[in-house]
């Protein structure tokens, strides 16, 4: 028996919680068009990956192809963030490092500035 992927993508965003207007805009559709999802039978098996992503749900538990697909297609699991994630994190404590330096001479500055 096929498995009705818009009910099971709407039951899963209601549980997360996660607003469905906020989830529209991180995946570039508009609210409408996430109600229109839910309608949907089937949905596009790297989109259920991606909404997984950002409200937290693994869908291969109830969608048994998607893990299968997330296997064996992109050798990546749902939880997984992918290649090149230790690169873009470590860039970003970078930056945060940077921030934080900046910010400290900034603050000495306007100590001796007031001295």
């Amino acid at each position: 028996m096929q498995k009705h992927l818009g009910k099971i993508l709407e039951k899963a965003v209601r549980e997360s919680g996660f607003p469905i207007s906020k989830l529209a805009i991180r995946i570039n559709y508009t609210r409408q068009h996430m109600y229109n999802l839910f309608q949907q039978e089937k949905v596009d098996l790297m989109l259920l990956v991606e909404i997984g992503k950002i409200i937290h749900h693994d869908f291969s538990e109830e969608v048994k192809e998607l893990g299968k697909y997330n296997k064996h297609e992109t050798g990546l699991s749902v939880a997984d963030p992918g290649p090149g994630y230790e690169v873009l994190e470590s860039k970003y404590i970078e930056l945060l490092e940077e921030y934080n330096r900046l910010l400290k001479e900034y603050n000495d500055l306007l100590k001796k500035k007031k001295s």
